[in-house]
């Protein structure tokens, strides 16, 4: 037999390239083999696929015997450094959009896959639309060749998928998704704009604090030591706290390390971060933000999927799954409950005690009237208006708070440095 290196082979559009193995791993990725032709020439290459058995599968459509195949892993160089990012809402949301506006131009599905994949920038979002455009072209349908990547595409959105794929209007769903998707995007973007300058401002104050405690008070407080000052109360505190954190760095530093590690556990477990989340829905700004921020969420997300036609108790099954909130969420899933034993969502909702009156009210009226979906709307607008209103105002509350905050600090610094000179300065004159 004689050796030589071989192009990769080329997989086909009818390619079934999806992981059939459950013990393989179902992640697009580059494979290595060893091969032998039919002139019995050993072939070594490349090739990309979902898992082993698919790589095995196209070297054998390609006129090969595969004698190994092992996946090719990353370094960790390249992994870290080289960029294994992951897919951004925003880059969801402008493919969503841009399916919506090819499909709608009447571009075939399997054209409009192959287009999005050919100008992806995102390596594991490219990698994830060659592998649907395949899936795709094989006769897949779109929502299940997504349903593959729930990483990417969420169980929302490949319902949504599924339901534009039964009512012939997926074009008309993705524009829908996408309003909901650009809206979701917007309000996280307000959030994160409302926490920047005070995480900031508490951060530089933290920082500015240990600096000054740690490493400049001790070396001025050592002339007020070989003058023979003495010393007032503040400044002996301030002395005694920096004496300590200097004394005990390597302890301070494996108890911090410690409890980073115990609440990391501990956030992991369910059962702490439902007692997390009920506890956040009763500290008093807290709770607004993130009640009014999940039922506007759940008021939309209804609504959109009342008007295209699905039933309420797979809606809150759905709803339930996007909820950020675990307490919420419960509430949400028994509510479905109840509406799958014939009570109305009202009914359920009303029982939570976090849950505004009037927005149980509006339920209630389009539970009696029929037009739940249109009141839904209507506060999914009202609670998005009250959420911007209410973290405006609670930034505009914070705003001086820091600034009173940062100014003790300086003025503590101050003190700690001012009354030994005037001490100083007093003893000199007498």
């Amino acid at each position: 037999m004689t050796q030589r290196q071989s192009s990769t082979p080329q997989v086909d559009g009818s390619s079934p390239l999806s992981g059939r193995d459950g013990s393989e791993d179902n992640q697009r990725g580059d494979y290595r083999y060893t091969a032998y032709s039919a002139s019995r020439e050993i072939t070594q290459g490349v090739i990309k696929a979902a898992s082993s058995s698919d790589a095995r599968e196209v070297l054998i459509r390609s006129g090969l015997q595969p004698l190994a195949v092992r996946r090719v892993r990353p370094s960790i160089f390249q992994m870290e450094l080289l960029g294994s990012k992951g897919v951004k809402p925003q880059e969801v949301l402008t493919l969503t959009e841009q399916m919506a506006v090819l499909l709608k131009a009447g571009v075939p599905l399997v054209s409009t896959m192959e287009a999005l994949y050919q100008q992806c920038e995102n390596s594991k979002l490219k990698e994830a639309l060659e592998a649907i455009a395949g899936d795709v072209r094989g006769g897949l349908p779109l929502s299940q060749a997504m349903a593959k990547y729930p990483k990417i595409f969420s169980n929302f959105y490949t319902q949504m998928i599924t339901l534009g794929e039964t009512s012939g209007d997926l074009e008309g769903i993705l524009e829908q998704t996408a309003l909901y998707q650009g809206r979701e995007q917007n309000l996280r973007q307000t959030i994160k704009r409302a926490l920047t300058y005070p995480l900031l401002v508490i951060g530089l104050a933290a920082i500015t604090t240990v600096i000054m405690v740690v490493f400049v008070l001790p070396k001025i407080l050592e002339l007020f030591s070989v003058l023979d000052v003495p010393l007032p109360l503040i400044t002996r505190i301030v002395l005694g706290i920096s004496s300590f954190i200097i004394g005990n760095q390597l302890n301070l530093g494996l108890a911090i390390m410690v409890a980073a590690l115990a609440l990391f556990l501990a956030w992991r477990r369910p059962v702490t971060r439902t007692y997390m989340h009920r506890g956040l829905l009763r500290v008093p700004v807290i709770k607004h933000i993130i009640v009014y921020r999940e039922l506007g969420r759940f008021s939309r997300l209804t609504s959109l999927m009342l008007h295209n036609g699905l039933p309420l108790t797979s809606i809150l099954g759905m709803v339930a799954g996007v909820a950020g909130n675990l307490e919420i969420k419960r509430v949400i899933l028994e509510s479905q409950a109840k509406v799958a034993a014939g009570e109305t969502l009202s009914s359920g909702l009303g029982e939570a005690p976090f849950i505004p009156p009037m927005f149980v009210n509006l339920i209630r009226v389009g539970d009696i009237s029929g037009n739940l979906e249109g009141n839904l709307t209507s506060i999914a607008n009202f609670y998005d208006r009250e959420l911007d209103a209410i973290i405006a105002s609670s930034l505009a509350m914070l705003e001086p708070i820091l600034t009173m905050l940062v100014g003790g600090i300086i003025a503590l610094v101050a003190l700690t440095i001012i009354v030994p000179i005037y001490s100083l300065i007093g003893n000199a004159g007498a």
